[in-house]
């Protein structure tokens, strides 16, 4: 399987939006990067493409705005999908927000 890598651009608007907090941290994870609050990831970048763990009642707010919908990679609910266009995140974002589900 061929990990896509995300450009530079990308990883400056990733670093540019994480809060300014010394619990939070990146980190290179598969040739990409992460965030972590304490240890535990909850954003990266895979490829151009953001992802952030959220919680269920999260999960259905961001479901229920238009433009949004989910792409599953596979059957397991850890790699769910939720789908927006990167228009809604300003000119300087990845061009899709990815938004990955915490899974049960």
């Amino acid at each position: 399987m061929n990990i896509p890598r995300g450009i530079e651009n990308s990883k400056e608007f990733f670093r540019s939006i994480l809060p300014d907090d010394p619990g939070i941290t990146i980190r290179p994870m598969f040739g990409n990067i992460s965030a972590l609050d304490n240890g535990n990831m909850f954003a990266g970048l895979f490829g151009n493409d953001l992802f952030v763990r959220l919680s269920e009642e999260s999960r259905r707010e961001l479901l229920d705005k238009k433009g949004s919908f989910i792409a599953r990679t596979d059957e397991r609910k850890t790699h769910e999908r939720i789908r927006r266009n990167s228009e809604k995140l300003g000119g300087t974002s990845p061009r899709q927000c990815d938004c990955g589900s915490p899974g049960p």
